[in-house]
């Protein structure tokens, strides 16, 4: 679901007053992201089209609401988000980087991926050869006490433009976008879905229900 980030406080309450007994899950916390794909964006096109079979490439870390740094306590996570179908799964592997590898070329960074990456992830990272996006939001976790139920809320959302150097303050480069919408996410297992399929409860008139990503919204801007 999206929704205009004027309406965060009525949807956190909605979270806290729905029948499916939401509660904080986790502390909320910044998530960071820089985005793969080959040079033909070929992750993007198959997440555009809606392709059944489909993956995208990342590296992630977390760090305080509200804050964009990396030092050498960063706990790195390269993730590859797989898709079938309507099925999700993702594939985690922590890793080391040096502290200014976030700060050189591209090539010098996937490279690095390769290198120091488990064997299952290389046939994804292999094909990659730039870093097309970088995207930041305060993430807030919630969990359902009737089933087995995620919700995470998103919001202040920053898209940036990693041609001029990966990482570090994206508010000071060119090509930095912050977004006025927030996204709100139900997550489940497969066999949850028969449960709760007809049971998610009217959201008014402020969210929009259906197919988002990131990732496609950030890359259409930065690279229109």
């Amino acid at each position: 679901f999206t929704f205009s980030s004027v309406f965060l406080d009525e949807i956190r309450e909605y979270v806290y007053r729905s029948s499916y007994v939401f509660e904080e899950a986790f502390p909320a916390r910044r998530v960071n992201t820089l985005y793969l794909d080959t040079i033909r964006s070929d992750n993007y096109t198959d997440n555009l089209t809606g392709l059944s079979n489909r993956s995208k490439t990342r590296l992630r870390w977390y760090t305080e609401k509200g804050k964009f740094y990396t030092d050498e306590n960063t706990n790195f996570r390269l993730e590859v988000k797989l898709r079938k179908n309507f099925l999700g799964e993702k594939m985690v592997h922590e890793i080391n980087l040096p502290n200014n590898l976030l700060c050189g070329s591209h090539i010098e960074f996937i490279n690095y991926l390769i290198k120091n990456a488990p064997d299952h992830f290389k046939p994804f990272l292999t094909p990659c050869s730039e870093v097309v996006l970088g995207i930041s939001y305060n993430r807030e976790y919630y969990q359902s006490n009737s089933v087995d139920l995620r919700c995470t809320l998103d919001s202040d959302l920053i898209f940036w433009d990693p041609i001029s150097g990966l990482m570090l303050e994206p508010e000071m480069k060119t090509g930095f976008y912050l977004m006025e919408y927030g996204v709100m996410e139900m997550k489940f297992d497969s066999d949850v879905y028969n449960i709760i399929a007809n049971g998610f409860e009217p959201l008014f008139q402020i969210v929009s229900s259906g197919r988002h990503s990131k990732y496609s919204v950030g890359t259409g801007m930065i690279h229109r």
